[in-house]
């Protein structure tokens, strides 16, 4: 298709005149064409259900991420097993948790180890039935890919744990009382959730791979995206419920 793009783009700048007009707007296509098509392989390397989650003895993290783990345990989150290195092309360590009493999954991602990475937290729960997912975060990078049918997203820029926590547990309920009440979680499911939450990324991602990587360069570009502020807030939010009733329903 990228291939079938250059083409088209040769044939209809043929005409131009003067000649170097039509030799910058080929080089600004052939620009966009290796963005587009740079942003889908890494969806496609990031979003993979099959990933290697090898045990790492990474026991000394950045100082940023181990105010994240002090602040999500004093929140009442406790670890799920040893931090997990994603044998990717990202390296990225993760510090599974989940909550003693509520059905939250907390998630650190490790940044400045040996393997890079970024410093973030998210929250995490899966709804009941298999309708979807609820993930809150702080980082506008993260809600930059757009979601699949059920996955509602609510990113609160610079939020500590605890903001993050209250945000979702308001988020929660406003699911609750439409019909998508999430189930309970343990630390033996964090990673098949995990696991399963990235597959149907990358399926959504297969669906319209060229449609998704150009999103996903405009909204990175603009350090924007439509998923920012408490769920109920959203402008989208009824459209998001109306995909989530229609895919539980096919």
């Amino acid at each position: 298709m990228l291939a079938l793009a250059g083409v088209a783009g040769w044939r209809l700048t043929r005409g131009l005149r003067p000649p170097p007009v039509r030799v910058m707007l080929l080089a600004g296509a052939g620009l966009l064409v290796v963005a587009v098509g740079f942003a889908g392989v890494s969806i496609w390397t990031s979003h993979n259900p099959g990933v290697r989650l090898e045990p790492t003895p990474w026991q000394r993290p950045h100082p940023g991420v181990r105010r994240l783990l002090d602040a999500v345990a004093e929140l009442g989150f406790e670890a799920v097993g040893p931090p997990r290195r994603a044998d990717d092309p990202a390296r990225m360590v993760l510090w599974g948790q989940v909550h003693r009493t509520l059905p939250v999954y907390a998630t650190v991602f490790d940044a400045d180890s040996p393997y890079g990475g970024r410093t973030a937290c998210d929250l995490i729960s899966l709804l009941a039935d298999d309708r979807g997912v609820l993930i809150t975060g702080g980082e506008v990078w993260e809600g930059v890919m757009p979601p699949y049918p059920g996955e509602f997203r609510q990113i609160l820029p610079g939020a500590g744990p605890a903001d993050l926590l209250a945000a979702h547990l308001v988020a929660l309920e406003f699911l609750s009382s439409r019909g998508f009440a999430p189930r309970p979680l343990s630390a033996a499911s964090w990673e098949p959730d995990l696991r399963s939450v990235e597959g149907r990324r990358r399926r959504q991602f297969l669906r319209w791979p060229l449609t998704t990587s150009a999103k996903v360069i405009w909204r990175s570009l603009r350090g924007r995206t439509p998923y920012l502020g408490p769920l109920a807030a959203q402008p989208s939010v009824k459209r998001q419920l109306r995909r989530a009733a229609a895919a539980v329903s096919r």
